[in-house]
């Protein structure tokens, strides 16, 4: 390769110079890529990996914030890119290593009512959190936009989205059933089994009997 400040060439059995596009003020790389005796706007030179100045391009006066792609480094919190140009999602929660990486995923958690990896997509609306993305939970796979803590309302679901049975006790003033399945936490009076399905018998004192066995 030979490189000038306002022309690249490539040695293919002869020398062929080309001439730098037009945009590129501070001349080009060998494959026609502008470079920039000034730092774009929203981009720094990365302060985590003293190892990674040593393959730092160079500028023609001081130190490049570009890599040796040209692109950014670093870019400075709520932006990404290569060369930081796009705005983070705005879903994004800010956190230590920045609202989201260099391929606009979200690094921290959501704002509530949000999931996925570019905190875009709403969350059920009888859930007042879900997971941002698939994980495992005791030991068992848990879908991305699934509830992971009780219910509002007295519903049931990943989603939140099926009634608890009509014969669940609610008195408690939370969900009257489980999360997963449905099951009811107690029944009202006169009635038993997993979901109160089913009637107590007609003898037992004041109504009420057994949950599990009626």
């Amino acid at each position: 390769f030979v490189l000038l400040p306002m022309v690249w060439a490539v040695v293919i059995g002869t020398v062929t110079a080309l001439q730098c596009p037009l945009h590129c003020e501070d001349g080009c790389d060998e494959g026609g890529r502008c470079r920039f005796d000034v730092c774009p706007q929203f981009c720094q030179v990365q302060v985590r990996s003293p190892s990674a100045r040593a393959v730092t391009v160079r500028k023609f006066t001081g130190e490049s914030c570009l890599n040796q792609f040209q692109e950014c480094e670093e870019c400075v919190s709520g932006r990404w890119g290569g060369r930081c140009e796009r705005d983070c999602p705005a879903g994004c929660v800010g956190s230590r290593e920045g609202s989201c990486d260099r391929m606009g995923n979200c690094i921290g958690p959501c704002v509530v009512g949000y999931y996925g990896a570019h905190c875009d997509r709403h969350c059920p609306r009888a859930c007042p959190r879900c997971l941002k993305v698939n994980t495992t939970m005791s030991g068992r796979f848990a879908e991305e936009g699934s509830c992971d803590q009780a219910c509002a309302g007295n519903t049931f679901g990943k989603a939140c989205d099926f009634p608890c049975p009509a014969h669940c006790d609610t008195s408690a003033g939370m969900p009257s059933c489980t999360p997963d399945r449905g099951d009811c936490h107690r029944c009202s009076t006169g009635w038993w089994g997993a979901r109160c399905e089913q009637r107590c018998s007609e003898g037992c004192f004041g109504g009420s009997c057994d949950l599990r066995s009626g």
